[in-house]
């Protein structure tokens, strides 16, 4: 009983912490103070430190991206000045959000109004959510800057966002294929951002050595997508694409809301960070479709065996039959779970079929060698021996320096050996291009 309460206390003070932790953290883009009185325009700089990892078999990506949003507002320096000589005099207590996170705040009045010296809480900065955001992690870093230009109505805010989104993704094209990654932000009504501006991108930052990014991916490209829409138009489109009943007549505030408070025709502004990704097929190439292609090349072997021995050409069949049975196996679990057709089983479903070929073409090639032994046994030694003089042996048979009991039966061999071979090469070609 005291070991049950042991762990009931341990389980209770880790979940406090937790919790503590949890809401102890700011979200990413979490805003604050009072609309500006006309709409701003926002400019959003992409700059891609890390892609940290992708998960193409949950469809889930891990990312940590600096996003700067930056626009002009009048009332901004006049309200750091405020906040910032407020905590200095001692009239605030507390500065909730100091304009860099990299420092501390100090109570000196003879500072100047650097950023790492100064107190934000009353710059409006907008607020954004994160749609399609699926963790943030607890322990992540999430330095951020927010820089207002006494010089000018300039005011710059560059957060890191460190998170793990879903991602729709597509396997047709595999080992070839290439995958956009979205990050999605909340809509902001147009009475109070106009538009967000696309300005800045890059796909990698504070990160100078070459090499892999992440582990089987090339980061390609990035982009800043800005879009418009009201909420009725977003609404109306999930419920006719995906909705299952329309809503009550009678609901006063009927779902999907997009953003909340907002009339229902109101305009919407909002932008995606596009992170376009191609996979890194050599790999692929050597550790997946070449020992398949080895594989089957093993089949042509049976149609060089003699016709004769059917024994051994149906083991070799079937064991290779069962050896790609296996390796595919072994390979289906390493890719990511998808209802559409990739190359890689396209690719295995043709290598079945000319391998299974190979058991009922030996079948038909040995009866007719053994029909053609049969009817020479059956034949006087008088007459056996005056046709055997006259034989003559084909040119294919020579070179292939086997010995068959007919020549219908070596031509069905070479047929069928040059009919596989062409299957593999070309459904491997048109298969591997697409």
């Amino acid at each position: 009983l005291l070991l049950w309460l042991l762990c009931c206390c341990l389980f209770a003070a880790t979940g406090r912490c937790q919790m503590t932790l949890l809401s102890g953290q700011r979200l990413p883009l979490q805003g604050q103070g009072t609309n500006p009185d006309e709409p701003v325009t926002i400019y959003v700089s992409a700059i891609n430190n890390r892609l940290v990892d992708v998960d193409d078999k949950n469809s889930r990506f891990e990312n940590l991206l600096f996003l700067q949003l930056s626009w002009r507002d009048a009332r901004a320096k006049r309200a750091m000045r405020d906040s910032t000589l407020a905590f200095r005099n001692g009239t605030l207590d507390k500065c909730n959000r100091p304009c860099t996170s990299s420092w501390d705040l100090a109570r000196d009045e003879s500072q100047a109004f650097a950023p790492q010296d100064s107190c934000c809480d009353n710059v409006w900065l907008p607020a954004l959510d994160m749609t399609n955001v699926f963790e943030l992690p607890t322990g992540r870093l999430q330095p951020y800057q927010i820089f207002v230009d006494e010089d000018s109505d300039a005011v710059a805010w560059m957060t890191a966002i460190h998170g793990k989104y879903f991602a729709e993704m597509s396997f047709r094209s595999f080992p070839f294929d290439s995958q956009k990654l979205v990050m999605q932000f909340g809509y902001l009504p147009k009475s109070i951002v106009s538009a967000f501006v696309p300005s800045s991108a890059t796909t990698r930052f504070l990160v100078r050595e070459e090499g892999e990014i992440v582990s089987g991916w090339d980061v390609e490209d990035i982009k800043v997508v800005p879009k418009n829409t009201t909420q009725e138009i977003e609404a109306s489109y999930f419920l006719s694409a995906f909705g299952t009943s329309p809503p009550n007549p009678d609901d006063p505030a009927p779902v999907p809301i997009v953003s909340a408070g907002v009339a229902s025709d109101a305009e919407l502004v909002s932008f995606d960070v596009e992170i376009r990704i191609v996979r890194m097929w050599k790999y692929y190439i050597l550790n997946m479709f070449l020992p398949l292609f080895l594989l089957v090349a093993l089949s042509f072997s049976c149609y060089l065996t003699p016709p004769e021995s059917l024994d051994v050409r149906v083991s070799l069949q079937v064991t290779l039959f069962l050896s790609l049975t296996a390796y595919r196996f072994i390979i289906t679990d390493a890719l990511p779970q998808s209802s559409q057709p990739n190359s890689l089983t396209n690719l295995i479903i043709v290598y079945y079929f000319c391998i299974s070929f190979g058991i009922p073409q030996s079948v038909v090639v040995y009866m007719l060698c053994d029909s053609s032994r049969a009817r020479d046994e059956m034949m006087p030694p008088a007459k056996r021996s005056t046709e055997g003089r006259g034989k003559v042996v084909s040119t294919a048979l020579k070179m292939s320096k086997r010995e068959h009991s007919g020549e219908l039966a070596a031509l069905i061999d070479l047929v069928s050996l040059a009919a596989v071979m062409l299957v593999v090469i070309i459904g491997s070609t048109c298969i591997m291009l697409g």
